[in-house]
C-alpha cells in the first residue's frame, strides 16, 4: 500500500450463530478468504455461542444487565480470536489505529470490540449521563467516530504490524 489514508471497502459481519451449524464456519473462512482479493475488508464478529452462555448465565444466575451486556461484547472479542486465529494474514485488533495499521500492512484486520467500545461508552460525554439511564440512542454522529477509526492514520511511530493493540491503546476521554 501507498502512504495514503486506508479506506475500508468493506464491513463484514460474522455472525456467532454459523459456529452451531457443521462446516459453516469453514466456508465462512474460504468466503472471506477469496472475497478479500483486492478489496480492504474488516470483519466484524458476533457473539454466538459466547454471547448465549452469557444470557444463560443471565438468566439463572441474574448478573444484571449491565455486567451481562459488556460479558457478551467479549463475547464477540472470544470469536474475533477464533476468527483471527483461522484466517490467513488476519490481525486481531482492539484500539485506536488498529484497523489502519493492519490495512497498511495488507493484513485483514479482525475487530475485537470490547475495548473500543468501552472507550467509548468511557468518553467524557458518556460519562456525563446520569447514573441509571438505561438506554442511548446512538445517532449517524456517534457513529462517525467509527467512520473516523476506520480511516485514520495509525500512530507514526508504531513499528508493530497490525495484531492486538496495534493502535497504541490510547484511551478517549
Amino acid at each position: 500500500m501507498t502512504g495514503e489514508t486506508p479506506v475500508v471497502h468493506t464491513v463484514v459481519k460474522v455472525g456467532g450463530g454459523l459456529l452451531g451449524r457443521a462446516g459453516a464456519f469453514e466456508l465462512v473462512i474460504e468466503a472471506l478468504t477469496a472475497f478479500r482479493a483486492g478489496r480492504r475488508l474488516v470483519v466484524l464478529p458476533g457473539g454466538g455461542p459466547f454471547a448465549e452462555a452469557v444470557r444463560q448465565m443471565f438468566k439463572r444466575v441474574k448478573i444484571g444487565e449491565d455486567a451481562a451486556h459488556w460479558m457478551a461484547v467479549l463475547g464477540m472479542d472470544q470469536y474475533a480470536h477464533a476468527l483471527a486465529a483461522r484466517l490467513p494474514e488476519a490481525s486481531l485488533v482492539d484500539g485506536e489505529g488498529g484497523i489502519a495499521a493492519a490495512l497498511q500492512a495488507d493484513r485483514l484486520p479482525v475487530l475485537a470490540p470490547y475495548r473500543w467500545l468501552r472507550a467509548l461508552v468511557d468518553s467524557s460525554f458518556l460519562r456525563t449521563l446520569p447514573h441509571g439511564v438505561e438506554h442511548l440512542i446512538v445517532t449517524a454522529d456517534d457513529l462517525g467516530q467509527l467512520d473516523v477509526a476506520l480511516r485514520e492514520e495509525p500512530p507514526r511511530d508504531r513499528h508493530r504490524r497490525g495484531g492486538r493493540g496495534g493502535g497504541g491503546g490510547r484511551r478517549a476521554g
